[in-house]
């Protein structure tokens, strides 16, 4: 008894120090800042076991409760305000994006100095802003986008190619039950390939003269707001961040638009007719397509909306003590925008949780910036310089596997089965990798351009025929495709070609 009396008195006179200093810290941060609010949290922990391993979800949650701005504090040292409305992020771009325009620097990117170079969370400074003028200037202008087109088509042809070879590999059975699943998306991390590299393979159609890379080793500075030179270490840091960043955005965004439309046949058909209808059946999809193809750029929106590529934007600092909103937010505060909770907010969406790219046929929202209820790639001075290029391969990529391939969910799965939870690495990839079952397109038989809407009853082979000699022997209802075989001619012609295989049903009469 006497020594667990001594034990107590021990332990209270070493924690009692430590106590008083705790809570003391805590009361003059209190009266010296107005700080938004936010759950209480524990002593020396804060809310650090509270966010879970989905915390941008755990955030939204305590919007309801604490508003548009919160605060959280993990350990005793680091401050974190969340912005999780689009009013709020208009109000931290618009007005105050020069004092949360730093970043913070985790230790495990000190350790080789990857900071030293980067342009994702390099310090805000007169270096960083030299590295986005010749990123902006030298690579992503518009002009250099549309002189490096063959090096995206050829991209793209590879991974069709590669896709074909698995499809075509796969068992093979009659109808389409029997086609193989195809995990491809794995492969699609290395698809993109930047024209500023040493030994390209591709530079047909491009301008001729200085790549990216030689613009970085040749430049001279003045050595006062730009280095007189770039070390090597700063250009490779460089080079490997934009592409890293470039292919795993680009995969990852490309597979849950995929994912969804999956989800929902009735926008998978209706994306594949726009695309049929533009580009047409016999011709490659291109990305000066793109423009004209609203109902596809409507999913690709409407996909970010949902699946942004960072739940959280990367986090920022303040560089000064700053007002915001009503608070007072101290300098060295990590600044984190959940844009996987603006993207969902009922207060700038229509039902926010259901997948409609049709909200955005007419509208002006769009993905660059200037509209925070979406904002995948961010906004403002630290906004993801390869939007431009990044965007454009997004559209290039689904448009082209929509467009060369039938795609279904493999047998015993069904649309509302798919696993829709995320895995968080670089960004926030599909926690099960997407498994489809892939067709190649088959070159279809000749016919009018918009093969005629036939609604007589189905299996009435006299009015098939009528419109067969009307308009060819490529028909279509709804969504279902014939060819009419009702000659000689036309079976020699099938039999040549290959292009389809007949049914068992009784030939015309």
């Amino acid at each position: 008894m006497e020594w667990e009396w001594s034990y107590l008195c021990f332990s209270s006179i070493i924690l009692l120090p430590v106590f008083i200093l705790f809570f003391s810290q805590k009361k003059t941060t209190k009266c010296s800042y107005k700080l938004p609010p936010g759950p209480p949290g524990l002593p020396f922990f804060g809310n650090m076991f509270e966010l879970g391993t989905e915390p941008y979800k755990r955030m939204a949650a305590l919007k309801q409760k604490y508003g548009p701005v919160l605060w959280l504090k993990l350990g005793t040292s680091t401050n974190i305000m969340v912005v999780q409305t689009a009013q709020a992020a208009a109000e931290l771009f618009k007005n105050h994006d020069t004092s949360f325009a730093d970043r913070f620097i985790p230790d495990v990117n000190k350790t080789h100095n990857y900071y030293q170079g980067s342009l994702a969370i390099g310090r805000y400074g007169s270096f960083w802003r030299f590295q986005r003028r010749i990123c902006t200037v030298e690579m992503f202008v518009h002009k250099k986008i549309s002189d490096t087109v063959p090096v995206r088509r050829k991209c793209v042809d590879n991974m069709v190619k590669w896709i074909e070879k698995a499809a075509n590999s796969a068992k093979k059975g009659s109808g389409i039950e029997n086609r193989g699943s195809l995990d491809f998306f794995n492969a699609m991390k290395g698809i993109m390939e930047w024209s500023g590299t040493r030994g390209r393979a591709v530079k047909k159609g491009a301008e001729k003269g200085k790549d990216f890379l030689d613009v970085l080793l040749e430049f001279e500075g003045t050595g006062k707001d730009e280095p007189a030179k770039l070390s090597e270490h700063e250009i490779k840091v460089l080079i490997v961040e934009m592409f890293l960043a470039g292919s795993e955005t680009t995969s990852s965004s490309v597979e849950w638009a995929l994912t969804e439309l999956l989800r929902h046949p009735q926008a998978m058909a209706e994306v594949k007719t726009e695309i049929s209808k533009v580009i047409g059946l016999n011709k490659k999809f291109e990305e000066s397509d793109i423009e004209n193809l609203p109902y596809m750029q409507s999913v690709i929106k409407e996909s970010l909306r949902l699946h942004p590529p960072l739940p959280f934007l990367i986090p920022r600092e303040t560089i000064q003590d700053t007002k915001f909103m009503g608070y007072d937010i101290p300098k060295g505060t990590r600044v984190l925008v959940n844009t996987w909770a603006i993207g969902r907010d009922p207060e700038c969406w229509d039902d926010p949780m259901s997948f409609k790219p049709e909200r955005f046929l007419g509208s002006k929202i769009d993905v660059k910036g200037q509209h925070y209820e979406l904002i995948p790639f961010g906004a403002g001075r630290r906004m993801c310089v390869g939007l431009p290029l990044g965007h454009r391969m997004m559209h290039f990529a689904l448009g082209s596997l929509l467009h060369e391939f039938d795609w279904e969910l493999p047998n015993g799965v069904s649309p509302k089965s798919i696993n829709m939870d995320e895995s968080m690495g670089a960004t926030a990839r599909k926690r099960d990798s997407l498994k489809v079952c892939g067709q190649v397109m088959l070159m279809l038989a000749p016919g009018p351009l918009e093969p005629p809407s036939i609604l007589e009853p189905e299996g009435s082979k006299y009015e098939l025929l009528k419109a067969s000699k009307s308009f060819g022997f490529h028909l279509q209802r709804a969504l279902e495709k014939y060819n009419i075989i009702n000659s000689a001619f036309t079976i020699k012609l099938q039999n040549h070609t290959k292009s389809v295989k007949p049914t068992t049903q009784a030939p015309l009469d």
